[in-house]
This record gives structure tokens, C-alpha cells and sequence, in this order.
């Protein structure tokens, strides 16, 4: 809870810009007022009050990954052995609705397990500029560079050798 004063000239308006800041438990869908009042200062205070409702809305993220033979999504056959190639093909949805919003500072993590070898983690077509990529030892870090408008979905593949 804040509040600020701004003194006004007879006879004068003025916008007044609101911030504001939802809870980080509130949920999606769910809904809060803000109060705001107007006060005239003179002969006695007058006061006018208003509220004005506001629906929360936040990102709804899910994420899949599944493994291929390639990059072109050729299914695995039998059970790969040491030295075979797997392409993980990771994809981050933003939910539709709403309530939802786009999803700013999106990072993935994945933590690669010690029997893989990583080799490359790639944008989708291999020409776009969506992620930034880092890697530290088995953990690879995607960064995507835009926000996630809701309804959307952004992908990328981590390419892996089997030890």
C-alpha cells in the first residue's frame, strides 16, 4: 500500500499514471481493486473515492522434450548404443487464455546426465536468433531473448552423444 499527493490549480486536470505490483501468490484469474481518492482541500475537505478492479494475470509455462534419431525427428529404433546420437528437441509453451500473460526472462536449465556427451545446443532452423545458449560441465542454459506471448511456443535442440 502507497500513496502519493498531487497538489492541482482550480479548474486543471492532470493524468495520474497507477503501478501496480501483483502479489506473487495471487493467482491467475484472480481479482484485486485498487482505491483510489480524490480529496479537495478548502473550505472544509471534499472527498471523492473510486475503485477500479484488477484482474490478475501471469504466464502459464509447460515444457516438453523429447529425444530423436536426428533433426529431423526421425523416431529411435531399438535401443541406441555408446556412440549414437540423440538430438533432444526442447519446446516451451505459453498457455492461452485470459488470464494469461506473455512470459518475460524465460530461461531453461537442463542438467545433462554423465552417460551423455554434450555437442551442440541449436536454435530450430539453425538461423534465427531467439536464445542465447551457455553450458557449464552437463548443465546447458537456454535464455530466450523475447518475451513468450501467450499462446506461443519457442524451441530449440540439444545435440548429444551416447558415452
Amino acid at each position: 500500500i502507497s500513496s502519493a499527493s498531487v497538489t492541482l490549480a482550480a479548474g486543471t486536470n492532470t493524468t495520474i499514471t497507477v503501478v501496480y505490483t501483483v502479489n506473487d501468490e495471487a493467482t491467475a484469474g484472480a481479482t484485486d481493486f485498487v482505491q483510489l481518492v480524490a480529496t479537495s482541500r478548502g473550505d472544509g475537505d471534499v472527498s471523492d473515492d473510486g475503485a477500479i478492479g484488477v484482474r490478475v494475470i501471469r504466464p502459464s509455462l509447460s515444457i516438453s522434450k523429447e529425444v530423436f534419431a536426428d533433426k529431423s525427428e526421425t523416431a529411435l529404433s531399438g535401443n541406441p548404443l555408446p556412440g549414437a546420437d540423440l538430438w533432444y528437441k526442447v519446446t516451451v509453451t505459453n498457455a492461452s487464455g485470459a488470464t494469461v500473460a506473455a512470459a518475460a526472462d524465460v530461461v531453461v536449465t537442463d542438467d545433462l546426465p554423465t552417460q551423455l556427451t554434450w555437442v551442440a545446443t541449436e536454435e530450430v532452423d539453425g538461423t534465427t536468433d531467439d536464445w542465447d545458449f551457455a553450458r557449464t560441465g552437463q548443465l546447458v542454459t537456454a535464455t530466450l531473448k523475447a518475451n513468450l506471448a501467450a499462446n506461443g511456443q519457442a524451441v530449440f535442440w540439444i545435440h548429444v552423444t551416447i558415452n
